[in-house]
């Protein structure tokens, strides 16, 4: 199955070969991402700047689409790793800047839908994010010289995607939701997340603005409706 978040047609077309398969969903874990350091910006096919596309839209779009499948397994994980880099600041344009601008949407979205599903009666939904730590992947797109006294303090990647596997898999996750939806610690403690993300107002409106993308692009359905009816499945599912 192959899938290019750079390409928004790609998505509903792997989100429908699953589909039909039939096939519960128990975990579904976007870690894909991307970082262009030093390099100008860049719009996908679709319009989108490539790290809001790639980080961002393209995920919440595979999410919502994977939402019946997830509702079949009855008891699953939504788990999107976020990154922490710091505060980027300016109105000058930069790889790292908007790769933070992506990751703090793509949480934003995550946790206004953990809300809608969980106002819905709560679903069996699980809507985790999780800061993994500074690992040394080959993310950044561009080499970067790093100070050795820096890698020191870098996780291999094995022990990076430690706390993405727990938040995936521990009973215990499910104690520390709050509407649905938590945030986790390399070192898999639940943790307050950034200030951006704890306005929920905020927090939907970023969600209304990432369906407003998507139902403005090329995916031919109304992913606002498709929610909707997502959600109403849901809380028939609750009653029966």
């Amino acid at each position: 199955m192959g899938l290019d978040l750079m390409s928004l047609s790609s998505v509903p077309c792997f989100a429908g070969e699953w589909e039909r398969r039939g096939n519960p969903l128990h975990v579904l874990i976007n870690n894909a991402g991307i970082l262009h350091m030093g390099e100008p910006q860049r719009f996908s096919k679709d319009g989108i700047e490539r790290h809001m596309q790639v980080n961002h839209v393209a995920p919440a779009l595979l999410t919502a689409l994977l939402i019946p499948s997830l509702l079949r397994a009855h008891h699953c994980a939504v788990v999107d790793p976020k990154r922490w880099i710091g505060q980027t600041k300016g109105d000058d344009f930069s790889g790292l800047k908007a790769y933070g601008e992506s990751k703090l949407a793509n949480l934003m979205f995550l946790k206004a839908l953990a809300s809608k599903l969980s106002y819905r009666r709560k679903t069996s939904i699980q809507c985790i994010a999780v800061n993994p730590g500074i690992v040394n992947t080959k993310l950044v797109q561009r080499p970067v010289p790093i100070p050795q006294w820096r890698l020191f303090w870098m996780f291999h990647p094995a022990q990076g995607a430690r706390s993405v596997l727990f938040c995936a898999t521990h009973q215990g996750v499910e104690d520390d939701l709050v509407d649905g939806f938590t945030y986790y610690t390399c070192n898999c403690k639940p943790a307050p997340t950034s200030v951006q993300a704890i306005d929920r107002e905020a927090c939907l409106d970023v969600f209304r603005s990432t369906l407003e993308v998507l139902n403005t692009s090329t995916y031919e359905k109304n992913l606002t409706q498709l929610l909707d009816d997502y959600c109403d499945h849901a809380e028939h599912k609750a009653n029966t």
